[in-house]
């Protein structure tokens, strides 16, 4: 049988770290992930009572109103949503999504032909190369650049877009803000800069904001998206927002000239139309769940805060010998090192028990440990200090 040539991946053997974290699993030794973002086994204590009301509208169910828009109470609830930040939203501007992967498929297929591009936060969060794979288009990087002290400590991570290299056939620029997994977050001089970039190129631009609510700025407007002057989509979603991934609810609001938002809202009507498959009590349930959001987000955020602190507690005295990586936002830590990434973590696996990304994984340029501050705080403070151990014995 032959496959697509847009799925490379799926000819390809798995990576020797994933290989080796099945086998132990199958010989049942234990596996103690440090990169766990699943806040449904967090322990966190979250409004699942609420969330279950919510959806028990028996009279949702049986209704069947298909809109490639989304609901449109689902709409209206979160025009009002955000009128709370201060931040306008046109209700028949926004699309509702069962994630924001669903979402981008439908920006990436209506942006783009075979042979364009999107361009792509580097380092960022591997997905973006498969859901642009599969909408028949390439990517290229936008790299974020690290600014360091005098002492080597990470300042910030710059938007630079004067630096980036643009393909011919560019057609879009993705911005992750808070990023992941650096934790970066644009200043107001660079979304400014990163507008007249995509103006300049004749680029649309993608934003994605579903760690906004862990990071500096979250109830204030991120930016005054119409004053770019170019066609912009703003993703979020309960996955991160709720902590509720399992909820499959996403949503995108459109920005910029009037003239471009006609056909871009167009092309993704019909986009949206040919799938349908957000779930109708979902949606319906959507204007009592987003007034959960701020207890959802502020468990998360109070986890994530509490979990940094104990990284940081246990590896800040390294910096002679490693360098963090991360700012304080996001969900993600990241050591460097100097030492191959892929033997080290092959190695840390297969002694240890415990399974970390090495930087690769996210296209880092320099050997990277790559940490997730979701998890039960005690376990993940027993294995911060096992993986401490362990490199001051093997690599430091």
């Amino acid at each position: 049988m032959r496959l697509s040539n847009r799925l490379p991946w799926a000819t390809e053997s798995a990576s020797p770290l994933l290989s080796l974290r099945e086998e132990r699993e199958r010989r049942g030794e234990p596996v103690v992930s440090l990169v766990s973002t699943d806040p449904t086994s967090a322990g966190l204590d979250l409004p699942w009572g609420e969330v279950a009301a919510a959806l028990a509208d028996i009279e949702a169910w049986k209704r069947y109103r298909p809109d490639p828009h989304g609901a449109p109470a689902a709409r209206e609830a979160l025009v009002s949503f955000y009128a709370r930040w201060g931040e306008r939203v046109d209700a028949e501007r926004i699309f509702v999504g069962a994630s924001t992967s669903e979402l981008y498929s439908w920006l990436f297929q209506t942006l783009g032909d075979p042979g364009d591009s999107v361009l792509v936060p580097e380092p960022g969060y591997p997905l973006f190369d498969e859901i642009a794979a599969l909408a028949g288009v390439g990517t290229a990087p936008a790299p974020l650049v690290p600014r360091f002290s005098a002492k080597g400590e990470l300042l910030r991570w710059a938007w630079e877009p004067e630096r980036w290299s643009v393909p011919p056939k560019a057609r879009a620029l993705v911005v992750v803000a808070p990023h992941n997994p650096t934790g970066a977050v644009p200043t107001p001089e660079e979304w400014r800069r990163i507008g007249e970039f995509c103006a300049r190129r004749g680029l649309c631009l993608v934003v994605d904001e579903v760690f906004r609510l862990l990071g500096p700025r979250a109830d204030e407007p991120t930016c005054d998206w119409d004053s770019l002057g170019v066609p912009v989509a703003v993703l979020s979603g309960l996955s991160k927002w709720l902590a509720a991934p399992q909820l499959k609810l996403a949503w995108m609001r459109l920005y910029g000239p009037e003239a471009d938002l006609r056909a871009w809202n167009d092309a993704l009507e019909h986009a949206a139309d040919a799938c349908l498959n957000v779930g109708g009590p979902a949606q319906a349930a959507l204007p009592s769940l987003l007034p959960l959001v701020d207890r959802a987000s502020a468990a998360l955020a109070e986890r994530v805060a509490r979990n940094r602190g104990i990284f940081l507690e246990v590896f800040s005295d390294l910096a002679s010998k490693v360098r963090i990586l991360s700012e304080p936002f996001g969900w993600y830590a990241v050591l460097a090192l100097d030492a191959d990434e892929e033997r080290l973590t092959l190695d840390l696996l297969r002694e240890t028990g415990l399974f970390v990304h090495p930087g690769f994984f996210y296209d880092f340029d320099e050997g990277a440990l790559v940490l997730a501050l979701v998890a039960d705080s005690e376990g993940l403070r027993a294995g911060f200090g096992l993986l401490r151990g362990w490199l001051e014995k093997n690599y430091l």
